[in-house]
């Protein structure tokens, strides 16, 4: 995937999906995506940009000990996938930096 061409919501899933991975050992909670986001990352699953994207059967469904992430997906990210999932998260941090609510507390002055 391309970061310079790619929409606004498929950055967003990638971040997603890398947050899952990393926090969440690759489980995905349904309640967070929509129905263009599955599609999407069905879409990555059939190029190999996602090496798993597939649905937790009901009856392996595990308890999650966490009600603000209720499993449903399980997700791995391809070597290129985490690479860009890095990159996006640093360009997302230059966007903040730029934001005037943000940029404030950077450029005032330290007053002890």
């Amino acid at each position: 995937m391309d970061l310079f061409t790619a929409s606004k919501d498929e950055r967003r899933l990638l971040t997603y999906l890398e947050s899952c991975a990393v926090d969440h050992g690759g489980t995905v909670d349904q309640r967070r995506m929509n129905d263009a986001d599955r599609a999407i990352a069905k879409i990555w699953k059939e190029i190999g940009y996602l090496t798993e994207w597939r649905r937790i059967p009901f009856d392996a469904l595990p308890k999650s000990q966490n009600p603000a992430h209720i499993p449903s997906w399980l997700v791995k990210l391809s070597d290129e996938a985490w690479k860009d999932a890095h990159q996006e998260r640093r360009n997302r941090h230059g966007r903040l930096l730029e934001q005037s609510y943000v940029k404030k507390y950077w450029e005032a002055e330290y007053r002890a």
